[in-house]
C-alpha cells in the first residue's frame, strides 16, 4: 500500500496473509497494527493520484499524478521517469489504471476527458 502525506510516500506492508485473515476474523479487529513501515520516497510535487503496479519479476512501480504530469518510481530505490507531460493550461488528473496483458503490466494515463495508453513503459 501506498500512502501520500504532502510530498512524501510511505510504502506500508499488510503484516498478516490473506489467509490468516480469513482465517481468524475474531482476532483481526485492530488494523492499526495490520501495517508495517517499509521505506519512504520524496516527491517534487503533492500527489493527486497514486497506482500501485506489480512489476512480477522486476521491482514494484508507483505512477504518481501530480499537476500536469504523471511520474514512474521505483518502489525500491525511488528512481524516478517521467511518463506524460499534459500540455493544457487547465488540467484534470483523473487516474492511472493498469492493465495487464500476458503479464506484463501496462498504463492507460486518464485526464480531462482525454486518455493515453502506454505499453512496455518500464
Amino acid at each position: 500500500m501506498i500512502a501520500a502525506i504532502n510530498r512524501r510516500l510511505l510504502v506500508l506492508q499488510w503484516r498478516h496473509s490473506a489467509a490468516w485473515t480469513a482465517w481468524c476474523p475474531i482476532s483481526d479487529i485492530d488494523t492499526v497494527d495490520g501495517f508495517y513501515f517499509i521505506r519512504e520516497h520524496h516527491i517534487a510535487d503533492v500527489p493527486s493520484i497514486l497506482t500501485a503496479i506489480d512489476g512480477g519479476k522486476n521491482d514494484n512501480q508507483i505512477c504518481v499524478g501530480c499537476k500536469h504530469q504523471f511520474d514512474l518510481i521505483n518502489e525500491k530505490n525511488g528512481d524516478t521517469l517521467r511518463l506524460y507531460q499534459v500540455e493544457s493550461s487547465k488540467v484534470n488528473l483523473v487516474s492511472a489504471l493498469d492493465i495487464y496483458e500476458d503479464d506484463e503490466a501496462e498504463l492507460l494515463l486518464c485526464y480531462n476527458r482525454k486518455y493515453h495508453y502506454l505499453y512496455d513503459c518500464y
